[in-house]
């Protein structure tokens, strides 16, 4: 007779980052249906057509295990690839009919930490539906408080608790905390994980360092490496083999080798308070957002000097780039508006208006 079992699991689409809850109905070892878990406390039962179909693809002999090309529409001529070839040949097409022929789908929400204010520290984390615009759940992570910095990545957020002196892990599947980390440090403000998440690193603005967390065999350590004063924005170059780091106290930018965890250069930038960094997708510029003067600050990476100064408006704060590194979106706080800088001509070629305020920036995809 045959044996008919539920399993409680998560769909398999991973639209990061509500990552709806699934029943897979198993008879015989093999899958027979799918459908919303009505427990799950996100999608509350929800599955969409992508996640209904999902059932299709598993044993089915159809399914594609390689890649095929053709040499052109309207053949059958198909032949077996390597994935480098497709993967290149993907990336040609859409250099060549640019970015505003192509769309990406990674998800449809994004988080936000609620930091709090001056007498009364924040300790929840809020999951928003972008597509629905409403707060999805409210992620207490008491008794952590004043979370800043976030950082997703492998379906899971990375996030500062400053007022612990400490990172957390929250794994949005299981709905918990499932790792922790104390820095030591005072003001543990921004968290920043390389591609591989074997290093974390973390901007400790008042102990004046950055800490650079390893993972090896199991165990994490990590090291504490004296920069400038204030150090508060931070980013990896392209290549992954340096992280930058921006001092809102003493206008100087500590440049650290990843490989070695030593500051290998620092560069005198000139800034009243800097604020955020972010360098440019060929690597060759770093650009920072002086809160204090009104400037964005473009130093030259390889030779380490300012290449040149751009009035943006009053406060400028996040700074964002597109993958084509044409333009620069810089959040300018005072203006209450986002300048678009073009980086071919260095010039702000459109203001636009925004709530009150703006600081943090991320894509929409």
């Amino acid at each position: 007779m045959a044996s008919l079992r539920t399993v409680r699991t998560m769909c398999p689409m991973n639209c990061h980052p509500t990552l709806c809850g699934m029943l897979a109905d198993v008879e015989d070892g093999k899958l027979v249906g799918v459908r919303g878990d009505p427990d799950n406390p996100d999608s509350q039962g929800f599955l969409c057509v992508r996640g209904q179909a999902s059932r299709e693809i598993i044993g089915n002999p159809q399914r594609l295990l390689h890649p095929l090309v053709r040499a052109r529409r309207g053949e059958d001529a198909w032949r077996r690839a390597e994935w480098a070839e497709v993967l290149d040949r993907i990336a040609a097409t859409m250099r060549a009919v640019g970015r505003e022929a192509v769309g990406t789908w990674s998800g449809h929400g994004l988080f936000a930490s609620n930091y709090g204010t001056g007498g009364a520290p924040g300790h929840t984390i809020s999951m928003i539906d972008i597509a629905a615009q409403k707060e999805l759940r409210r992620i207490d992570v008491a008794p952590l408080s004043r979370p800043h910095g976030l950082a997703f990545t492998q379906g899971k957020l990375y996030f500062t608790a400053e007022a612990d002196k400490k990172i957390a892990r929250y794994d949005p599947a299981a709905d918990k905390i499932d790792w922790q980390f104390e820095t030591g440090q005072n003001a543990t403000h921004m968290v920043l994980p390389t591609r591989d998440l074997r290093t974390i690193f973390t901007s400790n603005i008042a102990s004046d360092s950055v800490s650079a967390i390893s993972q090896s065999g199991g165990s994490w350590t990590q090291t504490v490496i004296p920069v400038g004063k204030g150090p508060e924005g931070i980013d990896l170059s392209p290549d992954g083999r340096e992280v930058w780091s921006a001092h809102s106290r003493d206008g100087g930018v500590s440049v650290i080798d990843v490989a070695t965890k030593k500051v290998v250069a620092t560069i005198d930038a000139g800034t009243k308070r800097s604020n955020r960094i972010k360098l440019t997708p060929d690597g060759r510029y770093a650009i920072v957002s002086d809160d204090g003067s009104g400037d964005i600050v473009v130093l030259d990476a390889a030779a380490r000097t300012v290449f040149k100064r751009i009035a943006v408006g009053k406060s400028p704060e996040g700074v964002l780039i597109p993958p084509d590194g044409g333009r620069a979106f810089v959040a300018v706080n005072g203006d209450n508006a986002v300048a678009v800088v073009d980086l071919k001509t260095w010039t702000v070629t459109k203001k636009l208006q925004t709530g009150t305020g703006p600081d943090g920036m991320a894509w929409l995809r």
